[in-house]
């Protein structure tokens, strides 16, 4: 199953690296939770059920939407309207990226997240904990 999903979940630049494919492919198979058949369809039907358009605008915190240039599975179109719903809501084009930018442009997505989370006066120390600015 996951050789039919790893083209959905990642950019084609993602994987064209040599060995990406392989290597996310042996993750997935090495994994004691990894995703069954049965799984893939009840998220595939969560997706497909889900509307947060009656109540997203009530969303009263500081958001960022991060999305990938090639996401094929939350399209660039759909964040751009969730940015939009939310007031006051930043977006940020991972280019290159597919649904999985945190992983596939890793540099790029944690320099937008910490710009972002320092625009609420926080500060990232390290990969586990935050500090609120004095």
């Amino acid at each position: 199953m996951a050789e039919s999903i790893i083209p959905w979940a990642f950019g084609s630049k993602h994987l064209s690296r040599p060995g990406m494919y392989q290597a996310i492919m042996r993750a997935h198979l090495e994994n004691p939770h990894y995703q069954t058949e049965q799984g893939y369809h009840g998220q595939c039907a969560a997706m497909l059920n889900f509307d947060s358009r009656p109540w997203i605008s009530e969303i009263r915190v500081p958001t960022l939407v991060l999305v990938g240039s090639h996401d094929i599975v939350s399209l660039p179109e759909e964040s751009f309207e969730i940015a939009r719903l939310i007031p006051n809501a930043q977006i940020k084009i991972i280019q290159n990226a597919g649904h999985n930018p945190e992983s596939e442009e890793a540099e790029i997505f944690t320099q937008e997240l910490s710009k972002f989370i320092a625009s609420l006066g926080m500060v990232f120390k390290t990969q586990s904990t935050w500090n609120v600015q004095d």
